[in-house]
């Protein structure tokens, strides 16, 4: 598919192009693919700098995003291949279920734990830019649920690196965007299409002298550091049920399990309410399975005349019924109150 997009394109000889100096590392979730074609369509092809994306998308159905992308851009844009060098003029898009990181110019895909309830997910692919391309690198917050990419930002940035920020009030999802600004002070603040054209404009400056520096921070190095400078908490990992470590990132925490699984606050409290729905939703089955099972034996006695025991069961069985159903309406008020919240 990759071949086939550049020659459609007459894009040359693609290992011919230089490895890229710099890398526009670009995050989203809900609502972002607009943002996507509007800034892609503003970016010009002779942008010197590769561009690395990831999306939130479903961890099984297939993804066309790079075909969409394709379609706005100057450029073709492919699903990335471990390995694979990344130059000039790509749009290398994370591929369902793997987190996308780079390491000595070259494309890594990681099919560790999850972080912030995603896989693939924008920090890790911001911690790595920002390691391995410190003040070349450029990072952009798109539309989007909870706060994936906030602390991957503020990496960017601390490395010496651009921040730039889908504008709230456009954005079709603005958490994403809030939770960066709440995160770190960005250097632009625009529309899609507007952030395109400041790409450009940036790309145009000369890069940082300095080589890539080629590391990177996958889910295991950060997990290390998290156990070696974080606080061990009373709180277990919604995913597996691991401890949890606490380390301070900017005005919040990030929260990491042995094995990798991250989390901000906000996305620790999402995911703990999952387990609990989970866990009440399995409630409900067990006690509706058990007062099925007390009127089928409750019955067979009534069958053998034993009116007095089959009566108990079915008074055992109408209790069990009536508290499962007070659960379920629990379920429904707690996901009326969800509909019902402003956003955030």
């Amino acid at each position: 598919m990759r071949d086939l997009v550049a020659d459609l394109r007459g894009y040359g000889d693609v290992d011919a192009r230089p490895a890229a100096r710099r890398v526009v590392a670009i995050g989203g979730s809900a609502g972002s693919i607009d943002a996507l074609i509007e800034l892609f369509t503003a970016i010009p092809e002779t942008a010197a700098a590769a561009f690395l994306v990831v999306v939130h998308v479903s961890r099984t159905g297939p993804s066309v995003l790079p075909q969409i992308v394709a379609r706005a851009a100057s450029s073709p844009a492919w699903h990335a291949r471990g390995g694979e060098t990344i130059r000039e003029g790509d749009i290398v898009i994370a591929p369902p279920d793997h987190h996308l990181l780079v390491q000595d110019g070259v494309v890594r895909l990681d099919h560790g734990a999850k972080e912030q309830l995603n896989r693939p997910a924008v920090n890790p692919l911001f911690r790595s830019v920002a390691d391995a391309y410190g003040a070349n690198a450029i990072g952009i917050v798109l539309s989007g649920a909870l706060d994936d990419g906030a602390a991957g930002l503020a990496a960017i940035k601390a490395a010496g690196g651009h921040a730039l920020v889908q504008a709230p009030e456009e954005a079709r999802v603005p958490s994403m965007p809030l939770s960066a600004l709440q995160a770190v002070e960005a250097d632009d603040v625009l529309g899609a299409r507007a952030l395109g054209r400041r790409v450009a404009e940036l790309l145009e400056e000369h890069p940082d002298a300095a080589d890539p520096r080629g590391g990177f921070a996958t889910a295991e190095e950060a997990t290390e550091r998290i156990e070696r400078e974080g606080e061990q908490t009373p709180f277990t990992c919604p995913e597996c049920g691991g401890t949890l470590w606490a380390k301070a990132a900017g005005d919040g925490m990030v929260l990491r399990c042995r094995v990798g699984h991250a989390y901000s606050e906000e996305s620790l409290l999402h995911g703990q309410a999952d387990v609990i729905e989970n866990a009440l939703w399995s409630a409900i089955r067990a006690l509706e399975e058990r007062a099925d099972f007390l009127n089928r034996v409750g019955e067979r006695l009534r069958l053998r005349g034993s009116t007095a025991s089959s009566d108990s069961y079915a008074r055992r069985a109408a209790d069990l019924t009536e508290q499962g159903q007070a659960i379920r309406d629990l379920l429904d008020r707690q996901r009326l109150a969800l509909e019902e919240a402003p956003a955030t």
